[in-house]
């Protein structure tokens, strides 16, 4: 079943918005009609069974939640790496990955 990565904004009480290149995805990529099923997670530990219930005109998929439970697939152990950045990019940010104890801290380093 395919599984799709959403944020927690787009998720509502019964159904689920996906949009943009996911979206794309599903109508012209995968040809996924109404009634098949997919897979959506939250990217904070959660899975939601769901049905595709419509699809309209601005790449919007409208998915309606069966079930949802704990994600089984989510890491046990988190990470933190720091990342050298080339010596033309020298802006500094943190970048939050799929969770919030997994971080990218991007650093400017100096040759001694």
């Amino acid at each position: 079943m395919p599984r799709f990565f959403v944020r927690q904004d787009r998720i509502f009480d019964d159904h689920i918005s996906i949009i943009g290149d996911d979206a794309h995805h599903i109508a012209r990529s995968l040809r996924m009609a109404v009634g098949e099923q997919i897979t959506v997670c939250n990217m904070q530990g959660t899975e939601y069974e769901c049905e595709i219930a419509s699809f309209n005109e601005d790449f919007e998929v409208i998915a309606t939640i069966i079930s949802q439970k704990a994600s089984e697939n989510e890491p046990k152990i988190f990470i933190t790496l720091y990342q050298a950045l080339p010596k033309q990019q020298h802006q500094l940010s943190q970048l939050e990955l799929t969770k919030p104890k997994h971080y990218l801290y991007p650093c400017i380093t100096v040759q001694l």
